[in-house]
């Protein structure tokens, strides 16, 4: 899979926020990535979890159980032309064990972004392995750490490569079928294969 994209502009950096949310949305809708607020139920009282981009809470999608992250701030879009090429990224990734990316609902006069994902039900590897770890057999375990893998060869393999630039424990999810999805591509981003690769091994590709 190719990624080609067509860079923000530098003055939309600074531009008023009400004209970043214009931008985004017009091209989320021109991607179709766009959704629309009759689309969306979002239930706020109902957290998932937190995170840097902001709250999870239990949303439904066309009827469908979705999970939705809620900017917290309007700090997290002060970075357009990295928030673009994150949904950009996301939305064209399609692997059983990466979370899927359904698209994003802007709201430009409340300045409001939400970005709409797969419902995984279950527990952070982090959760898994803090003591006392789940009682998981060791062949399970290596099934695990197999599927994590796949995920990121999937990833690395992508023409420009694809760093996930932020995978720990935190953000990989497993739900109770024993499928990890990585999540959170906050810091995800495309890079050559020049840069990317030394004496056949991928740099860079974990941080902690």
């Amino acid at each position: 899979m190719n990624f080609v994209f067509n860079p923000v502009t530098q003055q939309m950096e600074t531009a008023p926020l009400n004209e970043k949310m214009a931008c985004l949305s017009g091209i989320a809708k021109k991607e179709h990535w766009l959704i629309e607020a009759h689309e969306l139920e979002v239930f706020e009282k109902h957290e998932l979890g937190r995170g840097g981009f902001g709250r999870v809470v239990v949303g439904r999608l066309h009827g469908l159980p979705v999970a939705v992250k809620m900017s917290k701030s309007v700090k997290a879009l002060r970075g357009i032309n990295s928030l673009v090429n994150e949904l950009r990224i996301f939305r064209r990734l399609r692997h059983p064990n990466i979370v899927m990316f359904h698209g994003a609902r802007i709201d430009i006069a409340a300045g409001e972004l939400m970005i709409v994902e797969e419902a995984v039900p279950g527990v952070t590897l982090a959760e898994l392995i803090t003591p006392p770890p789940s009682p998981i057999r060791t062949k399970a375990r290596r099934l695990l750490l197999l599927r994590i893998c796949k995920a990121l060869r999937f990833l690395h393999l992508q023409t420009p490569s694809i760093m996930h630039g932020d995978l720990k424990p935190g953000n990989i999810l497993v739900p109770q079928t024993m499928q990890p999805k990585l999540t959170d591509f906050g810091l995800a981003r495309p890079v050559s294969a020049s840069l990317a690769y030394e004496n056949g091994i991928l740099l860079n590709c974990l941080r902690v």
